[in-house]
């Protein structure tokens, strides 16, 4: 949008406004998202999961995300509550995932990927509105 130089101020306008639409619009989804299916879900549970499913160990997930192997378990029992369903089918010695554990880890990882470019791109926008000098 802008060409080498300085930005002039409409140009810095328009770019608000284009992020600023943006924003209203994703943020209007992740609305209509928590309201429907993930009310009370902290995002933070879905990377724990996702983290679980591709260690498939408690305790070296639990390590690698900083938490106590109790709290990570905690986590994913109440993901599981509050999905209504057993994400993973659990033995003495490990866990498999159930179809829904199957079915979520895909979307889980199809969403944080939309969900980390999305806020990669929106920092960037951002950051990039005020760098240089605005005449």
């Amino acid at each position: 949008m802008f060409n080498k130089g300085t930005p002039s101020i409409t140009a810095v306008k328009t770019t608000c406004k284009i992020v600023q639409d943006s924003l209203t619009v994703v943020f209007s989804f992740l609305k209509e998202v928590e309201s429907h299916i993930m009310k009370d879900i902290n995002i933070s549970f879905i990377r724990y999961y996702v983290t679980l499913v591709e260690s498939k160990k408690f305790n070296k997930s639990a390590e690698a995300l900083h938490l106590s192997q109790p709290a990570l378990s905690k986590s994913i029992m109440q993901l599981e509550e509050h999905l209504g369903t057993a994400l993973l089918k659990r033995y003495p010695k490990g866990f498999d995932l159930s179809d829904a554990g199957k079915y979520f880890y895909e979307t889980s990882t199809y969403f944080l990927k939309l969900y980390d470019e999305f806020m990669y791109d929106i920092d960037s926008r951002v950051n990039s509105l005020y760098s240089g000098t605005v005449r």
